[in-house]
This record gives C-alpha cells, structure tokens and sequence, in this order.
C-alpha cells in the first residue's frame, strides 16, 4: 500500500502466458496461464507451436520469464496471424484459459454481465429516450428495489 505501481513497458512483463494479445482482426484476448509450467504443454497444442517448447530459453516458467520480450515478440506474431474467433476457439479445444478483453460496448452485452442483472433498465422523463444504468452492487434477499427516473431540477424544492 502506498507505493508506486510497476511503470514496465508490456514487452517486460515476467508472466507471458498472463498478458494481452491482439489478434488479426483487431479484437484482444487476455492468457490466464496462471500455474505456466503446467499450462505450457497445451498452450503450446493450442497455438500449434511446439517447436517453443523445444527451445532451452522457454523450456520452463523460470526461462520464459527470463527471456520474455522474446517470447511475447513471438506470441504476438504469432498471433497477428489469425482471428479472435479462431484462437479463442483452439484455447477451448486444449483447455487453455483466456478471457475476452471486450471493448466497452462488448463489455455492456456480455451474457453473464446481463445474466448477473449489473445493469437496470431506465424510464425516464416523458419525451426522453430509455437508458440502461448500473444497477446497486449490493443485493439484499429481503429487499427488492424500486427504481424510478431522477427528479427533475428542482422538482422536489418547496415552493417559497
């Protein structure tokens, strides 16, 4: 608490299986290889790149994160070639973990944010258009809220 947070360039980032790649058609995925040595077999089956683990620089987490501007160089080549859809697919099929980097309006349709109710729908004043909001963090099973449009200005002042 209190100290300054890492400034390191991306390219320096110790962890390459925990990073962002972007692929050939714009669209970014991040690597959730959280346990690397146990991940990099089928990383590797996924991405059909097992010449990588053949080389003595990326042959275990402690060499990866040694040589990682090189590993992360190659990875995001490598993944340039091709599309989201294609990757995020293969990771499926090996039991890669990733999770989508969506873009704000990816991020508002996401199925499991509408599933997890974070947005509420809005009725606002007459002649205004309806609008999606944030809904409350906090849900309590004895309360349901009731949610209505804001006053306008000074609707609720007392009158003098």
């Amino acid at each position: 608490f209190g100290k300054r947070t890492s400034t390191k360039r991306r390219d320096q980032n110790p962890a390459p299986q925990m990073l962002n790649y972007t692929c050939s058609d714009g669209r970014s995925f991040w690597l959730l290889g959280l346990e690397a040595d146990r991940h990099w077999p089928g990383f590797l089956d996924a991405i059909a790149r097992p010449d990588l683990g053949e080389e003595p620089r990326f042959r275990n987490a402690v060499e990866r994160s040694k040589n990682c501007g090189e590993l992360i160089a190659i990875l995001d080549a490598h993944f340039a070639t091709d599309t989201y859809e294609h990757w995020t697919k293969r990771f499926d099929v090996c039991d890669v973990w990733w999770a989508p980097l969506n873009s704000i309006p990816e991020a508002i349709e996401d199925p499991q944010v509408i599933a997890s109710g974070a947005f509420v729908d809005m009725t606002p004043h007459q002649g205004e258009a309806p609008y999606r909001a944030v809904n409350s963090p906090v849900d309590f099973s004895d309360y349901s809220p009731v949610y209505g449009r804001v006053p306008k200005l000074g609707e609720h002042s007392p009158e003098w």
